[in-house]
């Protein structure tokens, strides 16, 4: 398995005969043995004594919270000792005031792949406002000749969407879920939960057959941000008013394809899944709607 450390880096366990594959592939730049010091990246996040700054420690596999934490905190002192809030799969956040000795003892365990900074989540809509428009700061010629979306229907396979965000939701009408449809929702036209038959392991899973998805999305989810990029804007706010938060066709409207559902049993069976038929089912429900973009 390869593990997304940042900056075109990947940490993965590997075989002799796979490291000599990896040799031949064009786009690998190199390779190396990851040694501790590795583990603290290539720009190691530093912190002072008087503030308490947040560590995010990526894994090789599932480590309890508490278990992480005791693994830890017995090797480094009291006064340095560090709590976690687990994140996502094989992603923790290390709280309180953490020396640069701290987390060099903690790129010692074996577990722990990656030890990065918490970078603080900024709004970047705005920027590529103008980026996809003019690549000019605050020019957006495509927005003043009045292309925003406006009369087009974007489809959007993901995660799922909170459409009680207000960059979506509609406080005179409730959501369609397809096969029904609205016209009227000011952002959704509908909202499907994906018909596939779940596999795993190459069988097919008993009881668990379509719908796929969940008709929600988790906390901070990918389909939530990418139908905002897409098409989000709150109620209260025109195009022209330089919200910050306004997706790049904030006039169209919405498909949502929900691939993703929470509550079955394994990571496997929960990954984003389209299903088998793309063509007779995935793509054509779209076009039923009055899709014409896909975005996947």
């Amino acid at each position: 398995d390869l593990h997304n450390v940042g900056q075109n880096a990947y940490v993965s366990y590997c075989s002799t005969d796979n490291l000599q594959t990896l040799t031949h592939q064009h786009k690998l730049l190199g390779y190396s043995l990851l040694e501790d010091t590795d583990k603290l990246g290539l720009q190691p996040p530093k912190h002072d004594t008087t503030t308490s700054k947040d560590v995010i420690f990526e894994t090789s596999a599932y480590l309890d919270p508490e278990y992480l934490s005791n693994l830890i905190n017995c090797r480094v002192s009291k006064v340095d000792s560090i709590d976690f809030n687990y994140q996502i799969p094989f992603r923790y956040v290390g709280s309180k005031c953490i020396s640069d000795t701290t987390l060099e003892t903690v790129a010692s365990i074996s577990e722990v792949l990656w030890i990065r900074a918490r970078e603080q989540p900024t709004v970047m809509t705005t920027t590529a406002q103008w980026i996809t428009q003019s690549n000019a700061q605050d020019l957006k010629p495509i927005w003043d000749l009045g292309v925003t979306g406006a009369g087009e229907v974007i489809a959007l396979g993901d995660t799922g969407v909170d459409y009680s965000s207000c960059f979506f939701d509609d406080p005179q009408e409730g959501i369609s879920f397809f096969p029904n449809t609205s016209n009227t929702h000011r952002k959704v036209v509908s909202y499907s939960q994906s018909d596939c038959e779940c596999v795993e392991n190459g069988a097919s899973a008993e009881g668990l057959s379509a719908p796929f998805g969940d008709s929600t999305d988790q906390v901070n989810g990918h389909g939530t941000h990418a139908a905002g990029c897409i098409s989000g804007i709150p109620l209260s706010v025109s195009v022209g008013d330089n919200y910050q938060g306004v997706g790049l066709a904030p006039a169209s409207k919405l498909f949502i394809q929900d691939l993703e559902d929470l509550t079955l049993p394994t990571a496997v069976l929960r990954k984003v899944y389209p299903g088998h038929s793309l063509q007779s089912k995935y793509y054509k429900d779209a076009l039923l709607v009055g899709a014409m973009i896909h975005s996947s």
